[in-house]
């Protein structure tokens, strides 16, 4: 069974983050612009470093945010609206396992880290795909 570093081999380990003081409206454009669903939320960090995993901030966060306290959430820090309890997982961890920690969770991005560094990010459309394409090597062999 593959591991969550056969994802990163494939896709890489580039993570977009965001400072939890930073907007929720540049968290908005900032996905918009990556393509993305979720930035991890880290502090002390630097050009090389990205600190400290202190949260993880995604689209739902955002639309639940202005459901529920409309427009004027935009202008608030990151920090109001990001899950600060952030699963994880490690480069090693069996695909399988990760996937039902995110269907579990009802969550669609596990930050990967070790030694308290963040190593990369696996969406569930990075497992799903892993996955058919393990199963389309299966039917070809």
């Amino acid at each position: 069974m593959p591991n969550v570093s056969d994802i990163l081999e494939k896709k890489g380990t580039e993570v977009q983050c965001i400072d939890p003081g930073q907007s929720v409206v540049n968290a908005a454009r900032q996905l918009r612009g990556a393509g993305i669903g979720a930035l991890v939320v880290t502090e002390g960090g630097n050009g090389e470093d990205p600190g400290k995993v202190i949260g993880i901030i995604s689209e739902r966060d955002i639309i639940a945010g202005i459901a529920g306290h409309g427009e004027a959430i935009l202008d608030k820090p990151v920090v109001e609206l990001m899950s600060s309890a952030v699963a994880s997982c490690t480069r090693e961890e069996n695909i399988t396992i990760a996937m039902d920690r995110m269907v579990e969770g009802k969550f669609r991005h596990l930050p990967v880290i070790e030694d308290d560094e963040l190593k990369g990010i696996v969406s569930i459309s990075d497992v799903v795909r892993l996955r058919i394409n393990d199963l389309i090597d299966i039917i070809k062999a």
